[in-house]
Protein backbone atom coordinates (compact mmCIF):
# COMPACT_ATOMS: atom_id res chain seq x y z
CA UNK A 1 0.00 0.00 0.00
CA UNK A 2 1.05 3.69 -1.37
CA UNK A 3 1.54 6.00 1.77
CA UNK A 4 2.21 9.79 1.24
CA UNK A 5 3.81 12.28 3.17
CA UNK A 6 2.24 14.51 4.41
CA UNK A 7 3.83 17.20 2.18
CA UNK A 8 2.94 15.27 -0.73
CA UNK A 9 -0.62 15.03 0.66
CA UNK A 10 -0.42 18.83 0.49
CA UNK A 11 0.72 19.25 -3.07
CA UNK A 12 -1.89 16.97 -4.52
CA UNK A 13 -4.46 18.67 -2.75
CA UNK A 14 -3.29 22.30 -3.89
CA UNK A 15 -2.64 21.00 -7.51
CA UNK A 16 -6.52 19.39 -7.28
CA UNK A 17 -7.80 22.94 -5.77
CA UNK A 18 -6.08 24.71 -8.69
CA UNK A 19 -7.25 22.49 -11.89
CA UNK A 20 -11.08 22.34 -10.45
CA UNK A 21 -10.86 26.64 -9.93
CA UNK A 22 -10.10 27.01 -13.53
CA UNK A 23 -12.73 24.67 -14.60
CA UNK A 24 -15.05 26.14 -12.50
CA UNK A 25 -14.21 29.40 -13.86
CA UNK A 26 -14.24 28.25 -17.35
CA UNK A 27 -17.62 26.81 -16.80
CA UNK A 28 -18.66 29.64 -15.33
CA UNK A 29 -17.42 32.20 -18.29
CA UNK A 30 -18.99 29.59 -20.97
CA UNK A 31 -22.54 29.75 -19.36
CA UNK A 32 -21.79 33.84 -19.42
CA UNK A 33 -21.27 33.95 -23.02
CA UNK A 34 -24.10 31.38 -23.76
CA UNK A 35 -26.13 34.05 -21.80
CA UNK A 36 -24.62 37.15 -23.26
CA UNK A 37 -25.58 36.11 -26.91
CA UNK A 38 -28.69 38.02 -27.33
CA UNK A 39 -27.01 41.09 -25.61
CA UNK A 40 -24.46 41.50 -28.65
CA UNK A 41 -26.95 42.72 -30.29
CA UNK A 42 -27.08 45.67 -28.15
CA UNK A 43 -23.52 46.67 -28.06
CA UNK A 44 -21.91 49.91 -29.35
CA UNK A 45 -22.78 53.69 -29.55
CA UNK A 46 -26.38 54.61 -28.74
CA UNK A 47 -28.10 58.12 -29.30
CA UNK A 48 -29.76 58.73 -26.34
CA UNK A 49 -32.95 61.63 -25.63
CA UNK A 50 -33.54 62.36 -21.60
CA UNK A 51 -35.32 64.87 -19.66
CA UNK A 52 -33.34 66.01 -16.45
CA UNK A 53 -35.13 66.13 -12.99
CA UNK A 54 -34.78 69.86 -13.86
CA UNK A 55 -37.98 70.41 -16.23
CA UNK A 56 -36.97 73.85 -16.95
CA UNK A 57 -33.70 72.67 -19.11
CA UNK A 58 -36.00 70.04 -21.04
CA UNK A 59 -34.73 67.06 -23.14
CA UNK A 60 -30.93 66.78 -23.72
CA UNK A 61 -29.08 64.25 -26.56
CA UNK A 62 -25.85 63.13 -26.12
CA UNK A 63 -24.38 59.53 -26.54
CA UNK A 64 -23.72 56.62 -24.45
CA UNK A 65 -21.63 53.26 -24.91
CA UNK A 66 -22.94 50.17 -24.20
CA UNK A 67 -21.09 47.65 -23.72
CA UNK A 68 -20.41 44.06 -21.33
CA UNK A 69 -19.65 43.70 -17.63
CA UNK A 70 -17.37 40.46 -16.47
CA UNK A 71 -20.41 39.84 -14.32
CA UNK A 72 -22.95 39.22 -17.21
CA UNK A 73 -24.77 42.88 -17.42
CA UNK A 74 -24.76 45.21 -19.88
CA UNK A 75 -23.59 48.83 -18.93
CA UNK A 76 -24.32 52.06 -20.05
CA UNK A 77 -21.75 55.06 -20.14
CA UNK A 78 -22.38 58.18 -20.99
CA UNK A 79 -19.43 60.80 -21.55
CA UNK A 80 -21.44 63.69 -20.49
CA UNK A 81 -24.56 66.14 -22.05
CA UNK A 82 -25.04 69.81 -22.62
CA UNK A 83 -26.14 70.11 -18.84
CA UNK A 84 -22.68 68.56 -17.99
CA UNK A 85 -24.37 64.91 -16.47
CA UNK A 86 -22.19 62.13 -17.25
CA UNK A 87 -23.67 58.67 -15.55
CA UNK A 88 -23.10 54.76 -15.78
CA UNK A 89 -25.84 52.26 -15.28
CA UNK A 90 -25.75 48.17 -15.43
CA UNK A 91 -28.53 46.35 -16.10
CA UNK A 92 -30.15 42.59 -17.94
CA UNK A 93 -31.70 42.22 -21.06
CA UNK A 94 -35.22 40.33 -20.40
CA UNK A 95 -36.77 37.78 -22.66
CA UNK A 96 -35.03 40.47 -25.69
CA UNK A 97 -38.17 42.44 -24.68
CA UNK A 98 -36.83 44.77 -22.01
CA UNK A 99 -33.77 46.26 -20.36
CA UNK A 100 -33.90 46.93 -17.22
CA UNK A 101 -31.47 47.85 -14.17
CA UNK A 102 -30.09 50.83 -11.72
CA UNK A 103 -27.95 54.20 -12.88
CA UNK A 104 -25.85 56.71 -10.61
CA UNK A 105 -24.05 60.01 -11.29
CA UNK A 106 -20.48 59.56 -11.85
CA UNK A 107 -20.19 63.08 -10.93
CA UNK A 108 -17.86 64.55 -8.19
CA UNK A 109 -19.92 64.69 -5.28
CA UNK A 110 -23.21 63.56 -6.39
CA UNK A 111 -25.36 61.25 -5.10
CA UNK A 112 -28.08 60.92 -7.63
CA UNK A 113 -29.04 57.37 -8.82
CA UNK A 114 -32.12 55.65 -9.73
CA UNK A 115 -33.73 52.56 -11.43
CA UNK A 116 -34.56 52.25 -15.17
CA UNK A 117 -36.90 49.93 -17.18
CA UNK A 118 -36.78 50.10 -21.14
CA UNK A 119 -38.95 48.49 -23.91
CA UNK A 120 -36.87 47.07 -26.91
CA UNK A 121 -38.20 48.04 -30.36
CA UNK A 122 -39.28 44.70 -32.25
CA UNK A 123 -36.62 45.50 -34.36
CA UNK A 124 -34.10 46.44 -31.95
CA UNK A 125 -33.60 49.92 -33.40
CA UNK A 126 -34.47 51.72 -30.45
CA UNK A 127 -35.32 51.29 -26.89
CA UNK A 128 -37.65 53.36 -24.96
CA UNK A 129 -39.14 53.92 -21.39
CA UNK A 130 -38.43 55.86 -18.41
CA UNK A 131 -35.87 55.67 -15.73
CA UNK A 132 -36.10 57.59 -11.78
CA UNK A 133 -33.61 60.07 -10.29
CA UNK A 134 -33.75 63.15 -8.53
CA UNK A 135 -34.48 66.54 -9.25
CA UNK A 136 -33.03 69.80 -8.08
CA UNK A 137 -35.36 69.72 -4.95
CA UNK A 138 -34.33 66.21 -4.23
CA UNK A 139 -37.63 64.52 -4.75
CA UNK A 140 -37.11 61.35 -6.77
CA UNK A 141 -39.77 61.60 -10.01
CA UNK A 142 -39.81 59.72 -13.38
CA UNK A 143 -38.35 60.93 -16.75
CA UNK A 144 -38.78 59.62 -20.51
CA UNK A 145 -35.40 58.15 -21.58
CA UNK A 146 -34.88 57.40 -25.42
CA UNK A 147 -32.35 55.68 -26.71
CA UNK A 148 -32.01 55.08 -30.60
CA UNK A 149 -29.13 53.25 -33.00
CA UNK A 150 -29.35 56.22 -35.30
CA UNK A 151 -29.97 59.99 -33.94
CA UNK A 152 -32.73 60.45 -36.64
CA UNK A 153 -35.04 57.69 -35.38
CA UNK A 154 -35.41 59.53 -32.06
CA UNK A 155 -38.92 61.27 -32.99
CA UNK A 156 -40.16 57.90 -34.22
CA UNK A 157 -39.16 56.16 -30.89
CA UNK A 158 -40.86 58.58 -28.82
CA UNK A 159 -43.88 58.02 -31.04
CA UNK A 160 -43.87 54.06 -30.17
CA UNK A 161 -43.40 55.13 -26.46
CA UNK A 162 -46.27 57.70 -26.71
CA UNK A 163 -48.03 54.94 -28.07
CA UNK A 164 -47.50 52.44 -25.13
CA UNK A 165 -48.25 54.76 -22.79
CA UNK A 166 -51.48 53.92 -22.88
CA UNK A 167 -51.22 50.59 -21.71
CA UNK A 168 -50.38 51.77 -18.53
CA UNK A 169 -52.78 52.33 -15.85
Amino acid sequence: MLSMSDFENAAFVFALGGILSFLWSAIKKFFLYLGNRKEKNFLGEWFVESHSGDNKIGAVRHKVKVSTSLNGFIKIKSSGDARGYSYEGFGKIIDNRNFSGEWRSNNPGSHSNGAFLLMIDPQGRYMVGFYSGQDCDDKTSFHQWVFCRNESDIENAEAWLTSHIHNIN
